[in-house]
């Protein structure tokens, strides 16, 4: 499971503003795909985008955060989330090879 995946304690998760509650990257992007432009609009404004400020304070990814702060509707979120976790999932496949290679007995 990468950190994407991974929930964090309740008090560092994500509230809507419906209440319900939000405990990974995965969940929020699950999420999005529901959630009604009035409850996005809530929490993504030109001035500030909620959903950035926590993968950045809560997860410390300052580059998806970046980019999530670019993306001022739920499909271009979706679109941004998804490719972070496409990325996650290739870097996690190329790095398991190398890692079983270096903790290989040598010959």
């Amino acid at each position: 499971m990468n950190k994407l995946e991974k929930s964090v304690e309740k008090s560092l998760a994500f509230h809507l503003c419906t209440g319900k509650v939000i405990s990974s990257v995965k969940e929020l992007y699950e999420e999005i795909h529901h959630m009604s432009e009035d409850v996005f609009s809530h929490h993504v404004t030109s001035h500030r985008n909620d959903f950035s400020n926590w993968i950045k304070d809560v997860f410390g990814e300052k580059s998806l955060s970046e980019d999530l702060a670019k993306a001022a509707s739920p499909t271009m979120m979706k679109k941004v989330l998804n490719s972070a976790f496409t990325t996650k999932a290739a870097a996690a496949k190329t790095a398991a090879p190398k890692a079983a290679a270096k903790t290989a007995a040598p010959k």
